[in-house]
């Protein structure tokens, strides 16, 4: 006998069928699109620094399909702009504020950024041995290459501790460096004569780091006892051999001998020179206060420091260092540029 399925029954199988199906079935409707929350971000033009006067691209990365666009430029120049992608000038330094304001019709997200930006019409460092220690070290290769006992001679030095020169009887050493440069090392006699040479072969070795074109008018170092500054001039690198401990400590005592050594050799021969005094005027600051102070004796000795920073070891100091100084002092670099200097042994 054979089984009939009742209409009523089929019917109702029928249905669960189609509902089976049917929860099975791929609804690519835009239902089931997962929906991109709202959210306020913007990056800024990528570079090492940012100073004012320059023009800096704002681009809007938010999310959401924001329909309006409101911004806030703390000391910019527009102030506010409701452009998806406006440009702005910050007409002073220091730590602003940048507000971005969003809005889809429906609701509001923001985000704040404080950028940093350096006003280039003020001297970025303080003075220039110090910003930075470590970019020309006592390690660095050395052009010295020996040193001859001369003997005790009477020698006229200055000795910072009675801020004066002095007549001394000085134990005095000859180093020869690769070029055949000779260079005297007088020694204060407070120091034994194995005391005087020992600090006379550490400086010869420490002189030969310095630039050539910066040995040119170095005849003599006069090394006394004390924690004096050193000093440079009248063809002489002047040095307290306590003072130079604590620039070893630091990492700052061959940038401290190159400064001195461009007032021996540089200064001389740029305060007299018009295209140098033309590229000063060019640069929109001076590269420390202690330059701006003393113009025209400190100006050369401190922008050749960080001249042979770029030029020579820019792999030891920031990228962000790197564009302050070439920004701060374009002119006088394109200056030390011209001159074509001998800058070994560091080049």
């Amino acid at each position: 006998m054979k089984a009939f399925i009742q209409p009523n029954t089929y019917i109702a199988y029928c249905i669960l069928l189609l509902g089976f199906l049917l929860s099975c079935s791929d609804d690519s409707g835009e239902n089931d699109i997962p929906q991109v929350s709202l959210r306020a971000a913007f990056e800024f033009d990528e570079a090492p620094a940012l100073f004012s006067g320059d023009e800096i691209q704002f681009t809007d990365k938010s999310t959401g399909s924001p329909t309006s666009w409101n911004w806030t430029f703390e000391g910019g120049t527009p102030a506010t702009s409701t452009e998806q992608n406006p440009k702005v000038i910050f007409n002073q330094g220091g730590n602003l504020s940048v507000s971005l304001r969003i809005s889809n019709g429906e609701s509001e997200k923001s985000q704040r950024q404080v950028l940093e930006i350096i006003n280039i019409s003020v001297p970025p460092y303080d003075g220039t041995i110090w910003p930075e220690p470590g970019i020309i070290i006592d390690s660095d290769p050395s052009t010295f290459s020996a040193i001859s006992y001369k003997g005790q001679e009477e020698r006229i030095m200055y000795d910072r501790r009675i801020a004066n020169w002095e007549r001394f009887n000085a134990h005095v050493y000859e180093a020869t460096y690769e070029n055949g440069q000779k260079v005297d090392i007088q020694v204060n006699p407070e120091f034994s004569e194995s005391q005087a040479k020992a600090y006379a072969e550490e400086y010869a070795e420490y002189v030969g780091v310095i630039p050539a074109f910066l040995m040119i008018d170095v005849k003599t170092v006069s090394i006394h006892d004390g924690n004096e500054p050193f000093g440079g001039g009248s063809n002489d690198i002047l040095v307290h051999v306590q003072q130079g401990e604590e620039y070893l400590r630091v990492g700052n005592m061959i940038e401290t001998l190159i400064h001195e050594a461009a007032h021996v050799s540089l200064d001389q021969y740029i305060y007299q020179d018009p295209a140098w005094t033309a590229a000063v005027e060019a640069d929109p600051t001076f590269i420390s206060t202690y330059a701006r102070d003393n113009p025209r004796r400190e100006d050369g000795a401190e922008s050749i420091l960080l001249y042979l920073a770029v030029k020579c070891k820019s792999d030891r100091i920031t990228e962000k260092m790197k564009a302050i100084i070439e920004k701060a002092i374009p002119n006088r670099i394109k200056y030390f540029d011209a001159q074509n200097y001998d800058l070994s042994p560091l080049d």
